[in-house]
């Protein structure tokens, strides 16, 4: 099972690296360029497109209580 993750928020250009074996978040960069999987990634999710690979379960929270009692969901 992969323990690495890479995510984006919208309306932030930036991704992040997840480890979950080290426990770490690690920028990667707002790329803005052409020529590599990052940029295109970074391309795409300024045009509107969400990719999801691999990942079953992901929701954004405005902080961390919100997160840790699942506030932000309201039903499938």
């Amino acid at each position: 099972m992969p323990k690495l993750v890479v995510l984006g928020l919208e309306g932030d250009s930036a991704l992040w690296l997840v480890d979950l074996d080290n426990r770490t978040v690690t920028l990667q960069g707002r790329r803005t360029g052409a020529g590599d999987a990052a940029s295109a990634a970074v391309a795409a999710r300024a045009n509107g497109f969400t990719t999801i690979k691999g990942v079953d379960f992901a929701v954004a929270a405005d902080n961390q209580s919100d997160a840790a009692s699942f506030q932000m969901i309201t039903g499938p």
